[in-house]
């Protein structure tokens, strides 16, 4: 919220609301499904493996 200078009134509405307009644009503009993994070279659970993870396992691939 302080990041994006968003209220803090429902911010799990405001959440909801930014990842549909996301899946939308997505959509509009590759005509495949957003968060759909099969879409992706690649998809790892940063809140499961950690960021610092996440960026060795990027930079190995690279």
């Amino acid at each position: 919220m302080n990041v994006y200078g968003e209220r803090k009134e429902s911010p799990e509405k405001r959440i909801k609301d930014k990842d549909k307009h996301r899946s939308t644009f997505y959509y509009l503009h590759t005509d495949m499904e957003w968060g759909n993994a099969h879409n992706y070279h690649i998809c790892l659970d940063s809140g499961e493996l950690g960021i610092e993870r996440c960026t060795d396992i990027i930079a190995s691939l690279y």
